[in-house]
């Protein structure tokens, strides 16, 4: 009888437990929840920082399983993403977002790279500073991955025909609040998982009163975001944790208002500051030899050092190949048997020479000196933002415009494309850079396809 109702009483108190918080598969949107959201019976619960949270996005998505060993499939396992909207207008904090992986005893949620950055408007903390017996004990893992977003007020309200489908899906039920959300934030991106156990990934949208680059703002912020994974992995190894809003930067309360710079800002020595970027008409080119190759390779990448030994001259039949350096921002191209050494800015773009662009748009009828100056223009632009709008202004004042952009998935492949605008339909404050010249004739685009955009895939 005794041990009947000592497990009652145990069975008592776990209900009262569990219903302290509600499960993360029951919420509904447009609830407020506070204090935590719960994992299951016999999990620790998810811990929310301080304040009402008013879920605003609910998405369930199915993940497909593939049992390790036969690689067949294995059943699926659900994952709950909600975004939670602080109700309190002017927090430090006012949005959230949190995906819950169902609880699977035979789930390895894995690890995500969490390699340092080569930005300094990007900080990843790796915590470096769990012991390896700790990791290896439990299975568990923790990265953080905090990066500037500006102009989050216009992403949010356009956030519904956004083209990236997690901006998409998280921020369009949040897109009526928008003029109540800061104008710049730090993303806060934490991976906490442990082997066949649940894994949590939140996005804490922290108010941005600093600049990731500047020191001071990162003694204030990072120790914030340390503490925070550490808390969220204390939940994946069933122990308690606790979320703090953060506090208010003290130099943002100086009176002095500042000024938000999210741009790329490369880490490496040798990548070049804008006001430094100077733009050749023509690359300087290097015949490259087989009892050449690694001196040149190593003029231009130093940092490779003894290790350049063990690189050979690509076979005949490779037209292009590119080479690069753990601790460098150059990039070594080498096209048949000709290459050159190409620097990039210290926005981690690359740095080409004029004639780079002749084969892309080509304005006839102005001299070559114009047209060489054009396009030293368009190269340094495009060095520092990666991505600018040309008109090319006719005398009877309408123009041929021109969008040039780097490729994502290649570094140096430019895209580009054109627009004829006549005269009214075009405003030149719309524009990065504006060409006149009276003996401007017409403007042609090279090599575009049947949609009109073009593409050059190595700079020389």
């Amino acid at each position: 009888m005794k041990i009947t109702r000592g497990l009652g009483y145990i069975v008592v108190l776990l209900a009262q437990a569990a219903q302290a918080q509600t499960h993360y598969e029951q919420l509904e949107v447009g609830k407020i929840v506070q204090g935590a959201i719960g994992l299951g019976m016999f999990s620790k619960p998810y811990p929310l920082p301080a304040g009402q949270w008013m879920l605003r996005g609910r998405n369930v998505q199915n993940i497909p399983l593939v049992n390790s060993k036969t690689r067949e499939p294995s059943g699926s396992v659900s994952k709950y993403v909600l975004t939670l909207r602080n109700t309190e207008s002017e927090s430090m904090l006012p949005l959230i977002v949190v995906s819950f992986t169902e609880r699977r005893s035979t789930l390895d949620g894995g690890v995500k790279p969490c390699n340092l950055s080569t930005n300094k408007n990007d900080w990843v903390d790796n915590f470096s500073d769990r012991p390896a017996s700790e990791y290896s004990s439990v299975g568990s893992f923790v990265c953080a991955n905090s990066s500037g977003v500006s102009n989050f007020k216009k992403l949010v309200a356009e956030a519904g025909s956004h083209s990236n489908a997690w901006v998409k899906s998280i921020l369009a039920p949040v897109a009526a609040d928008a003029n109540a959300l800061p104008d710049n934030v730090v993303m806060v991106n934490i991976w906490a998982s442990r082997y066949r156990a649940q894994t949590l990934e939140t996005v804490y949208f922290v108010k941005q009163e600093g600049n990731l680059a500047d020191p001071e703002y990162a003694r204030h912020l990072k120790p914030w975001v340390h503490t925070t994974g550490q808390n969220l992995l204390a939940v994946v190894e069933n122990k308690e944790g606790t979320v703090n809003v953060p506090g208010r930067f003290a130099g943002a309360e100086s009176g002095t208002p500042v000024v938000i710079d999210n741009s790329v800002l490369s880490t490496f020595a040798d990548a070049v500051p804008a006001d430094a970027i100077r733009i050749p008409k023509q690359f300087d080119l290097v015949d490259v030899r087989p009892d050449n190759f690694r001196s040149v390779l190593l003029s231009c990448l130093p940092q490779l050092g003894k290790n350049v030994d063990s690189f050979e001259l690509p076979p005949a039949n490779v037209v292009s190949a590119t080479y690069k350096a753990a601790n460098s921002s150059r990039t070594f191209v080498l096209k048949n048997s000709v290459g050159v050494c190409l620097q990039s800015s210290v926005t981690k773009y690359p740095i080409f020479a004029a004639d780079t662009f002749l084969d892309t748009v080509r304005p006839w009828g102005i001299s070559d000196e114009v047209a060489t100056d054009w396009n030293a223009q368009i190269a340094r632009l495009m060095a520092i933002r990666g991505n600018i709008q040309v008109a090319y202004q006719y005398p009877n004042q309408g123009a041929m415009t021109a969008k040039f952009w780097m490729d994502y998935s290649n570094p140096l492949m430019i895209r580009y494309t054109t627009q004829f605008k006549a005269q009214g339909d075009w405003a030149p404050q719309s524009f990065d850079l504006v060409f006149r010249d009276p003996s401007l004739i017409y403007v042609i685009p090279m090599k575009v396809n049947a949609k009109g955009e073009g593409k050059k895939d190595l700079p020389f």
